[in-house]
């Protein structure tokens, strides 16, 4: 293997001092993997604004070299001797410094924000407060190492993003080292018998999670999670008595106390290396704003500030509203964010179908190309898909079920007919075949 350094760079004068401190100095180094040397007694130094070529055979040791300073080997592979040093630290084997190293230079916007840009980037439309405080959450519990764990609890009409807003997080790649578990709460009960009691739940999420268990100082250790709760409308302020008089749900909201406080381990799970995002539609508070608006309102304008004054509600003020509907103090104490999620405007909606990257139709229309075909539609189909998800308070999900069940047996019939194009019209709805390799009306092809 050979090393050579060249700085092409025109220097000012002003640089000549930084340039002349050694930025990467390794000597002695020796690697091997298992029982067979890579590298042995390495010595270089590089400066700021040199150029490192390595050359050499086939198994030379250079992307070893490589590995050995950014701290990438694989488990078999290990530092013999020697030492690495960056700006005058000793990072050699040192996973701290290298997680810094990493992370700052050439990267450095905060996780919050890469959550909140991978949030707008990914069709999540509108519900800016409760992106900017999952973000936050999420940043926190990441870069303190569980440490920093903030319960969120996100109240709001069915189709407004709460689900969705979990699986983005679970796709981000700087995520991709924490364990990501969904369960409906409502499928909780205290004994298990007709459900799963909170050691089944935590014991499902403990399979899941040692896929991803890591060597640590101390042996394999569990990796931090997040679980999102949905449906804990079901279960905090709802009352579910047993035959025995015990109310059940009571019981299942105190055992869920301990998990979300930190304070009750399950087998190996450590329920404080765990950041609970928990959901519900809270349909009783949607019914009892919508009887304030009207009795309070009359006219367009007193309906509006109304409304708008919904939109803008704090954590107390939801505090307030869900105590009223029977949720306990304990377990609000135990929430920090409690966020309203709005329901989705028309034009929203209309994005969650139509965007080309993430939309309904734009989803369906890759899946169509990757197989050769091609997807078509017309633009009043959008308009009556709107309206009936306006009327039923569908979002994104519920969107996608009506395209499937419009669809239906229309995709078969392409792959055994050898058709190319399906063409897709309002008039579907009202038991109107599909059109098959033609285009009729004023189509909308992405």
């Amino acid at each position: 293997m050979i090393l050579q350094a060249d700085n092409k760079e025109k220097l000012n004068k002003k640089d000549i001092d930084s340039v002349n401190s050694t930025q990467l100095n390794i000597s002695g180094l020796s690697v091997s993997y298992s029982d067979s040397t890579v590298l042995e007694n390495v010595t270089l130094q590089l400066k700021k604004g040199e150029i490192l070529g390595i050359a050499g055979e086939s198994g030379s040791g250079k992307s070893t070299l490589i590995k050995a300073i950014i701290g990438l080997f694989p488990k078999e592979g290990h530092i013999d001797g020697g030492v690495i040093e960056y700006n005058g630290v000793d990072i050699t084997g040192n996973e701290k410094c290298l997680k810094s190293l990493k992370e700052s230079p050439a990267d450095n916007i905060p996780l919050a924000v890469k959550v909140k840009e991978h949030f707008d980037s990914s069709g999540m439309r509108g519900q800016e407060e409760a992106k900017k405080i999952v973000a936050m959450s999420v940043h926190k519990f990441v870069i303190s190492e569980g440490k920093d764990r903030n319960p969120i609890l996100l109240e709001g009409p069915t189709g407004s993003g709460k689900t969705f807003m979990f699986q983005l997080l679970e796709e981000m790649p700087e995520l991709k080292d924490l364990c990501f578990f969904n369960y409906c709460a409502s499928d909780m009960t205290p004994n298990g018998f007709s459900g799963d009691d909170i050691s089944n739940v935590f014991s499902k999420y403990e399979r899941m999670a040692r896929q991803k268990m890591k060597k640590g100082e101390n042996g394999l250790q569990m990796p931090l999670g997040i679980i999102f709760l949905d449906e804990m409308d079901k279960i905090i302020g709802m009352s579910n008595t047993d035959s025995n008089g015990e109310d059940c749900n009571a019981i299942v909201t105190a055992q869920l106390l301990t998990a979300i406080a930190g304070t009750q381990n399950y087998g190996s799970v450590d329920t404080s290396k765990i950041l609970f995002i928990m959901a519900g539609a809270f349909e009783e508070l949607e019914n009892s704003r919508k009887k304030k608006r009207e009795e309070h309102g009359i006219g367009f304008a007193v309906n509006a500030s109304a409304k708008e004054k919904e939109n803008s509600m704090t954590g107390y003020d939801l505090w307030e509203e869900l105590e009223e509907i029977g949720v306990s103090k304990q377990f609000l104490g135990r929430v920090p964010y409690i966020v309203h999620m709005d329901r989705l405007s028309r034009a929203q909606l209309r994005q969650i179908l139509v965007d080309k990257e993430h939309g309904v139709f734009g989803k369906k229309q890759k899946w169509f190309k990757r197989n050769g075909k091609t997807l078509t539609y017309d633009e009043d189909l959008v308009e009556e898909i709107l309206d009936r998800m306006e009327e039923h308070d569908m979002g994104a999900r519920g969107a996608a079920a009506m395209l499937e069940t419009l669809i239906g047996t229309a995709e078969y019939d392409m792959f055994a007919n050898g058709y190319k194009n399906l063409h897709l019209h309002k008039g579907m709805f009202f038991r109107a075949e599909p059109v098959f390799d033609e285009q009729k009306g004023k189509s909308r092809d992405k």
